[in-house]
């Protein structure tokens, strides 16, 4: 007889009431971003948050300091492999994620922005993000590799947006209710 591959960890718990649901709406309105790895304590907490939150002040290679941009985005459903094996079993690939967030504020830190990413193709950042009020990201951040696009629309009474992409594998990011400090 085949060895069964169940996880001697508890079943997950779920929530099903009717009566109580938590729903929450999408779209993206902010990205928070840094340079290098520097990990929260606990990403939950504003004190923690307002020692970090820069947009002006060089980090000195420490990668304390993180840029905000507002605008709109979301992340669609990720994508990944099936693959079927011996005796029918079926591998899921890790997941691929991204994050598609549209900024237009054309003002010339964030075009400095788009040329670094331009200059250097293989940039990666550590990413949070927020959803109405949900903080996306972890103590850690999402590393995530980083693209950017000017776009200048035919019609006169369309905005110039720069269309940022992150990209990134893996879990899903953890999140946590809105710190304070994040709140606009």
């Amino acid at each position: 007889m085949p060895e069964l591959c169940i996880p001697t960890l508890n079943t997950p718990k779920t929530c099903s009431s009717i009566c109580d649901a938590k729903l929450k709406y999408g779209r993206i309105d902010s990205v928070r971003f840094r340079n290098g790895f520097a990990p929260f304590n606990d990403f939950s907490d504003t004190a923690e948050w307002d020692t970090r939150l820069s947009d002006t002040l060089d980090d000195d290679g420490t990668n304390k300091y993180i840029r905000t941009m507002y605008g709109v985005g979301e992340m669609p459903e990720a994508s990944n492999e099936k693959s079927t094996y011996s005796l029918g079993r079926v591998y899921y690939s890790e997941k691929a994620h991204t994050v598609k967030f549209a900024v237009d504020n054309i003002c010339k830190a964030h075009l400095d922005l788009l040329h670094h990413i331009e200059q250097y193709p293989a940039t990666q950042f550590y990413l949070w993000f927020t959803t109405g009020d949900t903080l996306h990201g972890g103590n850690d951040g999402i590393r995530a590799s980083i693209d950017a696009k000017k776009v200048i629309s035919p019609n006169r009474k369309e905005l110039v947006k720069i269309n940022f992409t992150f990209d990134w594998e893996g879990f899903t990011p953890e999140t946590t209710a809105l710190p304070l400090s994040l709140k606009i």
